[in-house]
């Protein structure tokens, strides 16, 4: 157990190492203007582990589950709205399948909040019930999220959106991230150290996945289409 946590708090500590960096290549190449919300989320991770990583060491439990699910759901509402600005991206040239990933991103949103409040109102008031519920509504943000990237990546390809943008690789990031996380929380044998184990080692290669694609140059072309042997390039296209 002792050697679980420490390559937990070793990975866990390697995530400002790479996230400092990703986010001065994301300003040093503008991607802050094109993502500003991504940009956010990885300054807000930076925070958050020089807040969280001193409460765990010091062994304040109580301390620690308050400010991590706080921390979480701040998390969840950065990853509905870099969603919604990877599909704003990655449909850009298309003006009804951007105009859907909006769409989608309002019901979806909605949905959640109404299960949340259903969640919360069933509350019984002690602190073991509301973890509960708080890990219940976690599962039904992270099946969410893969249900809404698995759409944009099938979608981007049949769209023959190149998979070397910025925006495809910030969504196989939280997809990588999203599924992993979901099954930790589904069912993973070994305890809570070992979920902890699996999680925070989806994230550190969900950030080596960001850190490359932000270093490489993404094609900023249209995408082509062929017809009758030739190929085009597309203008914006309504459907």
């Amino acid at each position: 157990m002792h050697a679980g946590i420490n390559i937990v708090e070793a990975l866990w500590v390697s995530h400002p190492v790479i996230e400092i960096p990703l986010a001065g290549i994301m300003y040093w190449r503008n991607l802050h203007r094109r993502f500003p919300v991504f940009f956010c989320y990885i300054l807000f991770q930076v925070v958050q582990f020089f807040i969280l990583f001193p409460i765990f060491r010091s062994n304040r439990r109580i301390e620690y589950l308050l400010a991590y699910w706080l921390s979480a759901v701040v998390c969840w509402i950065f990853g509905f709205k870099i969603l919604h600005e990877a599909f704003s991206d990655v449909f850009r040239p298309f003006y009804a399948p951007k105009d859907i990933g909006t769409v989608m991103m309002r019901w979806t949103g909605l949905v959640l909040l109404l299960s949340a409040i259903v969640f919360c109102a069933s509350a019984a008031g002690p602190l073991t019930s509301l973890l509960n519920i708080m890990i219940a509504l976690e599962r039904c943000v992270r099946f969410t999220q893969c249900a809404l990237i698995l759409f944009l990546l099938l979608d981007s390809r049949y769209l023959g959106v190149s998979w070397r943008r910025q925006s495809i690789g910030i969504a196989l990031g939280f997809g990588w991230f999203a599924g992993v996380e979901l099954l930790g929380l589904t069912q993973v044998s070994g305890g809570e150290i070992y979920r902890n184990l699996l999680n925070i080692a989806a994230y550190t290669l969900a950030l080596i996945v960001w850190i490359s694609y932000a270093a490489i140059s993404a094609p900023n072309d249209l995408p082509h289409f062929h017809t009758g042997g030739r190929s085009v390039a597309g203008p914006p296209l309504r459907f």
